[in-house]
């Protein structure tokens, strides 16, 4: 291979690792972006809007639906099989959900078929119910594009809260801003953390 064809190659693979490299930084950038009020504003459904109906199918193959939480508040935490944060979150959701039993319930929306969330479920525990939505449907009507990301619906089936949910610490305060009283939830008056988009 003479001179002029390997500067011509090493050409393409500096352009293809620049390419690569922009392609992260747009990522992140948007990423950086959904992380703020205005990102979350744009992403989920209005605060006061009534939460669409859905029925799906838990880990146990049961179906589940909105109606059944209907008279309850409930926190609808959207996840992803490939989130490593949505792995790391349900454990915590496990103790969250023994704390606040009978003022708030706690379900997984995954975003996956039956059988992925029974496998996901065997091998995250099922303390906390985890329900197989698909990949558009329910995502499509909820408005979701990243994970995880809660909807805090109150017990006339109305959003009253919305926003990225990177720890407990965050659905606590999701929660609480939705208008959720429990001594488990954090303190009023506390800064919200990033990501927090709630309404009266």
């Amino acid at each position: 291979m003479d001179l002029w064809t390997l500067s011509y190659v090493g050409l393409w693979l500096l352009v293809l690792l620049e390419g690569c490299v922009l392609v992260l930084l747009l990522r992140g950038a948007g990423m950086m972006f959904l992380g703020t009020r205005e990102g979350i504003s744009r992403d989920g459904l209005p605060i006061g809007r009534t939460a669409p109906p859905f029925k799906a199918l838990d880990s146990h193959a049961r179906s589940i639906s909105l109606d059944d939480y209907r008279g309850s508040w409930v926190v609808m935490i959207f996840a992803a099989t490939s989130c490593e944060i949505c792995w790391r979150l349900i454990p915590e959701l496990r103790g969250l959900r023994e704390s606040l039993a009978g003022a708030a319930e706690v379900v997984i929306m995954l975003r996956d078929d039956v059988h992925a969330v029974a496998e996901y479920a065997k091998a995250a525990g099922d303390d906390v119910p985890i329900v197989a939505i698909g990949r558009r449907g329910v995502v499509q009507a909820y408005k979701v594009r990243v994970s995880p990301f809660a909807h805090v619906v109150d017990p006339d089936g109305v959003v009253r809260a919305k926003g990225l949910v990177n720890d407990v610490e965050h659905v606590e305060h999701l929660l609480y801003e939705a208008g959720v009283r429990h001594p488990r939830l954090v303190v009023h008056g506390q800064p919200s953390p990033a990501g927090v988009n709630a309404g009266a």
